[in-house]
């Protein structure tokens, strides 16, 4: 993990998955962040989303 930056993590709905992440960092001196509300409020909130290649997924 980058050290000279925050980590964000994103998860579907912005709870525990990614909160717990953020915190387990945090708690070993990282800069680490959630996107609250997820990708689900990102999506929701009309904010730009780019497709997946065909494959990648």
């Amino acid at each position: 993990m980058p050290r000279d930056r925050p980590v964000v993590f994103i998860c579907a709905h912005g709870h525990e998955i990614s909160q717990g992440c953020a915190a387990t960092l945090r708690a070993m001196g990282l800069d680490s962040r959630y996107l609250e509300g997820g990708f689900a409020g990102w999506r929701d909130g009309g904010r730009p989303t780019v497709p997946l290649a065909a494959g990648t997924a």
